[in-house]
Order: structure tokens, then C-alpha cells, then sequence
């Protein structure tokens, strides 16, 4: 059966997904919210209910819930593309055991006005008319909801289905609700920001160049005066479309890229094969907001250029710092660049400000920048990091049609080794 999708496909399309898991719920569910907010905009969660296995088997209880999305993707990349993804990321196992325990189960129950019933896809899901707690869900979420393909209200669904008291997870729901609240007015409305900026190249030069960029430069010279040893392999965060682990793969560094735009790292994968230097590049897609799907002290470098000034929470630079002593090996390099309060275009945002150091709003494109002092960004990775180099970068670019004078601070750091001396 074709496909019956909203008229306008380039609107966003309101869907609801059905959330489960019985293995670890409080840990996975939240992450699959934070995995799911980094690729289309997650609206609102309903209740989360402790639920009986089926079958009455011996598990563990179920925390079953659903969250209202508003997506642009297709139902079927909506499904394959995203929620299996996800579900795959949280270690989700399948078997021939349909009603076996579970990470974490995602199910596309609704997706706008869409009717679909083949033997990959089934929307509206039929647990709609079976399952108290997905009817519970829904209604919460939109009292007046009709049901698609039998224009049967939601309500009246839930009416035939209540049968016992649903026993609600008061601290996961409201657990969700506040990394919710915190990723539309935090760091997870900049990750949406960030992505809108990579779709319409609107202010700030995101792509490729010839140039070898600053933090690039500094980092080779450093290495060629042997104040750093060559590593290994590096992790380059943030890393957009290339412009910075390109022309690191380009003089033979093995580069991991690492963003949570797929777009952009599809670029990133496109220009490696142009340049011939797909041998020494992987990319992941991921959200530095969640945990980092990176084995522990798996590099011996990494780069960070433009990421430490977009975590604009504490929460998100501690678990940033976390994330980052976990992945680097004892001796490891960090390469993180930023604006400083010099620069023409952000500096004099702050100035404006009347405050030294803090958060600066883009006027043109509402994202947040937090210009750090240089004691700022000691504290930050101190007593984990040893800082090897500090200096600025000056250089003119053209932002919004007008050429401005720009500046960052590029530090070098090396995460402290563990003290293996024993007592005498």
C-alpha cells in the first residue's frame, strides 16, 4: 500500500513513538531521549508506566511510555534510519523471542495522517487498540486525538482498555521531562541550531579549504619542534564537514570524526575520498551531550575546535570533561580552540555586554557562544590536564557580508599519566 503522508513534505509531521524497556530503564530510556533530541525534535513525553511482562514471564517490569515528535523524515527513515539505529547504539538485541526483555524497544505509532500496513511498516500500530499504556500515552498527549485509519478517538480506545490502574514512574517521568525542558532552552536547542547552520551556510565558514587552518599549523609545529610527541590516532570532535581532520589525515594522522549532523559527516566522507585520504578517516555520529559511543582509552589525541564555547551548561561541560579523560589514553593530547574576547565579531558581542567572559547570543542566527578568560579555561581541565602550549590566532573572514578582524586562543593540554611510584 502507498504510502498516504501529509500534503505539504516539506512540513513537519507530527509523530508519536512508543518507548519501552525492562533492562536498565532508568539509564536507557533517558539516553534514547537524548539520542532521539539529536535528530529530529522531540515535543513532549508522556507519563512512563511500570508495567507487567506479557505472558505474565519472569522478567524484570517494564517502563513503557510515548513521546510526541515533529519530524521531516519519512516514516520508513524515520523507522530504519533512526529509531532502529538508536535502539541498535543501546545495545538492543533481537530474537525469535518477539516478547523477549529488552534495552530499549521504539516504536513509530502514529505518523500524522499516514496509513501503512505491509510486512515492514504498520502505522497506525495495532498496540494502539491492545496496550493500556500506549492509549494512556497518547491521550495524555493529545486529549483529542483520532486514530487514522478507523477515525477512532483515542479516548474512546483508552475507555475500553481500563481494565486495572496504570502505577506511574513519578522519577522517570519527571527525569525526562527535565532533560527535555533542558534540550529546547540549553544545549540541545544549540545542537538543533548547529544543524540549520550546516543545512544553509549562512554566517559561518563550516567547509572544507585549502587552508590549513590554525590549531592545524600550531599542532605540526609543535611536533616538529618536539615539545609533543606524534600521536596515534586522533578524535576529531565537532568535526562538521572536515575542515579540520582532513587536512590532519592529509599529513598522515589517522582521524576519527565525530559529529551529530549526519549530513555534515557524510561530507566529511565525501571530501576524504576527494582528497584520496579515506584510508586514514572514520566517522561517527553522535551527540557529545550523551555518552560517547568511543571505547575507553581508545585515543591518544583529540581536537576540539569551536566545541568548548557551544556547552553552554556546567552539566554539559562536566560531562564533556568526563567523556574526554575516559576516551584519551594516560599521556593523551587535547587541541581545543576558541573565541576570545578579542575577537571582532563575538568579542564585541560580549563587550557590549559590559562582562569579561560569559555567553554571547548571535543576533543573526540566535546561537550561543561562551567566551571563556584564560583562567576559565584552566580550571576547566584542571588537575586532569597538564597545559603544554597556549597562543592566539588572528585572521580576517567575511560573517554576514562584512569582513571582520577574528581571534581565538588555541590550548594544547596532555591528560595527566597515572603516579606509578610506590611507597619506599
Amino acid at each position: 500500500m502507498p504510502e498516504k503522508i501529509s500534503k505539504a513534505k516539506k512540513r513537519a509531521v507530527t509523530a508519536y513513538i512508543g518507548v519501552g524497556s525492562n533492562i536498565a530503564p532508568e539509564k536507557n530510556i533517558p539516553e534514547a531521549l537524548k539520542l532521539l533530541s539529536g535528530r529530529t525534535t522531540v515535543v513532549s513525553t508522556s507519563t512512563f508506566y511500570c508495567t507487567r511482562p506479557l505472558e505474565n514471564r519472569r522478567q524484570p517490569e517494564y517502563r513503557n511510555g510515548v513521546w510526541r515528535i515533529e519530524t521531516k523524515y519519512s516514516p520508513r527513515i524515520l523507522k530504519n534510519e533512526i529509531l532502529k539505529k538508536i535502539e541498535k547504539a543501546l545495545r538492543r538485541v533481537r530474537t525469535k523471542d518477539q516478547y523477549a526483555s529488552r534495552t530499549i524497544d521504539l516504536d513509530l505509532l502514529l505518523y500524522g495522517d499516514a496509513a501503512l500496513n505491509d510486512e515492514v511498516l504498520a502505522i497506525p500500530d495495532p498496540d494502539i487498540y491492545r496496550r493500556q499504556f500506549i492509549a494512556a500515552g497518547l491521550f495524555e498527549l493529545d486529549p483529542g486525538l483520532c486514530i487514522p485509519d478507523t477515525k477512532t478517538r483515542v479516548k474512546t480506545i483508552l475507555k475500553r482498555l481500563e481494565n486495572e490502574p496504570l502505577l506511574p514512574d513519578t522519577v522517570l517521568t519527571n527525569r525526562l521531562r527535565t532533560l527535555l525542558s533542558e534540550s529546547t532552552t540549553g544545549d540541545g536547542q544549540q545542537a538543533r541550531l548547529w544543524r540549520f547552520e550546516y543545512e544553509t551556510l549562512r554566517g559561518i565558514n563550516l567547509s572544507f579549504t585549502e587552508k590549513e587552518p590554525a590549531p592545524v599549523a600550531l599542532f605540526r609545529k609543535l611536533i616538529k619542534r618536539k615539545k609533543i610527541q606524534r600521536p596515534r590516532k586522533i578524535l576529531d570532535i565537532g568535526c562538521g564537514k572536515g575542515r579540520i581532520g582532513i587536512h590532519l589525515a592529509r599529513t598522515g594522522f589517522d582521524v576519527t570524526g565525530f559529529d551529530i549532523v549526519p549530513s555534515a559527516v557524510r561530507e566529511f566522507r565525501r571530501i576524504a575520498e576527494e582528497k584520496s585520504v579515506e584510508g586514514n578517516v572514520e566517522v561517527l555520529v553522535g551527540d557529545i551531550n550523551s555518552r560517547w559511543n568511543i571505547p575507553d582509552s581508545s585515543f591518544d589525541c583529540a581536537f576540539a575546535i569551536t566545541v568548548i564555547d557551544n556547552l553552554l551548561t556546567r552539566r554539559a561541560r562536566e560531562h564533556f570533561s568526563r567523556e574526554l579523560l575516559r576516551i584519551l589514553s594516560p599521556g593523551g593530547l587535547f587541541v581545543v580552540e576558541c573565541y576570545s574576547e578579542k575577537d571582532g565579531y563575538y568579542g564585541e558581542l560580549l563587550r557590549k555586554s559590559g562582562r569579561k567572559s560569559g555567553v554571547v547570543i548571535d543576533p543573526n542566527n540566535k546561537m550561543r557562544f561562551r567566551i571563556y578568560s584564560k583562567r576559565e579555561m584552566r580550571s576547566l581541565f584542571s588537575p586532569d590536564y597538564e597545559l603544554i602550549h597556549n597562543e592566539n590566532a588572528a585572521w580576517q573572514s567575511i560573517k554576514y557580508r562584512r569582513r571582520y578582524k577574528r581571534d581565538s586562543s588555541i590550548w594544547v593540554f596532555k591528560k595527566s599519566e597515572p603516579d606509578d611510584r610506590k611507597d619506599p
